[in-house]
């Protein structure tokens, strides 16, 4: 995922209700930017949500809220001293990412290294310095280098991961076969029944092994408190799956909903950012419970391997059924009604309006008491295989702030923070 972006501004149009405001277009999405400073078609830099900018960008450039981190103590900005780029809404109109003239980066990089950019290109790093790159809070504590040594023995690939959709929408030019499914803001979480001799001479003795792990983590034990202080949640999915799922397959899935009575799997969201209907209508906090009631939670499945080979998301669907396992919802295209296969498109505008038509409901599909997080599109790509994308909802971008959740940024895993971004 990149945070950081040499490309073009889309179009540009007056805001609505501010007179020395402008609202640029870059990557179909919206930021707010001061009036008549840009143009259709303007080479600029884009700072996308979710990462921070370069300190010593931020200080030559003059943009701290905190002018004494500014090269020009008299000047004042807007960055915090994190300099974390987020999504805001202001006077009414979306605001996601920064965008900056390249002027603004000739005191820090050659003349060279900007000839050599191409539009669309990413730019988080040039040469030795370091632009942009993703958020993530300090956590107190040695759990990095314990996952670490976990992480060197896994026995279980990770899953694929997930790049934002905005950028990559040139991949769905012309004709291809796509999938659509709902994106659940859970915990991620493998299982894998495989293979399994403890010494290479009990090749004669057949033995197989289920193993679990989390989205980076794999589990030795549920002894281990870990992040949540509550692994049982956990163990309840791999004993339930042990019992079924024959050897050879791996199943990738979100567990959503609750760890105990008093912990909910992700964060608890003040919704005092979004519209006062918003407010209005789901309260002032939102937890993601998926219709689970306080105290419990459900799995749903979105990836299997069998020896190595991607089931299709049919072949998902029915192994669901088969086993008796929630699968992530899939979506239908208004065009193309009816299914939950890879399906051909036109091309990126039906892509992009039928994604349009999902968000149109902001509710989630399986719990209407909260906002759907976004989207995931899967395409099919000529190798047989396939890559994923991912595009969330405005609304759940606004709440979306982890320094504003109910849980202290110090003391959230890199797991976690992963899963929120």
């Amino acid at each position: 995922m990149a945070y950081a972006f040499y490309t073009k501004v889309q179009r540009v149009r007056p805001h609505s209700n501010a007179d020395r405001l402008d609202v640029a277009t870059v990557f179909g999405m919206d930021t707010i930017v001061s009036k008549d400073t840009w143009s259709e078609g303007d080479i600029c830099i884009y700072f996308a949500n979710g990462g921070i900018i370069s300190p010593e960008f931020l200080k030559r450039n003059n943009m701290y809220r905190h002018s004494n981190l500014n090269a020009d103590e008299s000047v004042s900005g807007y960055f915090e001293d994190n300099g974390r780029v987020k999504t805001m809404k202001l006077r009414g109109e979306m605001s996601d990412g920064v965008i900056m003239h390249v002027d603004s980066l000739r005191s820090i990089v050659t003349e060279k290294d900007i000839a050599g950019f191409v539009i669309d290109e990413e730019i988080d790093k040039i040469g030795n310095f370091v632009l942009a790159q993703k958020y993530l809070p300090k956590r107190k504590g040695p759990s990095g280098a314990r996952n670490a040594k976990k992480k060197a023995k896994q026995l279980i690939p990770e899953h694929i991961d997930t790049s934002q959709l905005n950028y990559n929408l040139r991949r769905f030019e012309g004709p291809c076969e796509v999938s659509l499914s709902y994106k659940l803001h859970g915990t991620s979480a493998r299982f894998a029944h495989i293979p399994w001799r403890k010494h290479w001479w009990q090749i004669w003795r057949p033995k197989t092994k289920c193993i679990s792990g989390s989205r980076r983590v794999e589990f030795q034990s549920f002894n281990d408190p870990g992040f949540y202080g509550d692994n049982e949640f956990r163990k309840y999915y791999h004993d339930k799956l042990a019992k079924v799922i024959p050897v050879g397959y791996t199943l990738y899935f979100e567990i959503v909903g609750w760890v105990n009575e008093n912990t909910p799997i992700m964060p608890i969201y003040n919704t005092n950012k979004l519209d006062k209907a918003l407010q209005k209508e789901f309260g002032p906090q939102m937890v993601f419970a998926y219709g689970c009631k306080q105290g419990q939670h459900e799995m749903y499945l979105y990836r299997v391997t069998h020896n190595d080979r991607e089931l299709s998301p049919e072949e998902i669907f029915y192994f669901g059924e088969k086993y008796d396992l929630p699968v992530v919802p899939f979506c239908v295209i208004p065009t193309r009604p009816g299914w939950h296969d890879w399906t051909q498109i036109d091309g990126i505008e039906e892509l992009e309006n039928a994604i349009q038509h999902q968000f149109q409901n902001y509710r989630d599909r399986l719990d209407e008491s909260h906002i759907l997080e976004g989207i995931i599109v899967r395409r099919r790509n000529e190798l047989g295989t396939w890559e994923a994308y991912k595009i969330k909802t405005n609304e759940f971008k606004i709440i979306d702030d982890i320094e504003n959740s109910g849980m202290k940024p110090e003391n959230i895993s890199q797991d976690v923070l992963e899963e929120m971004s």
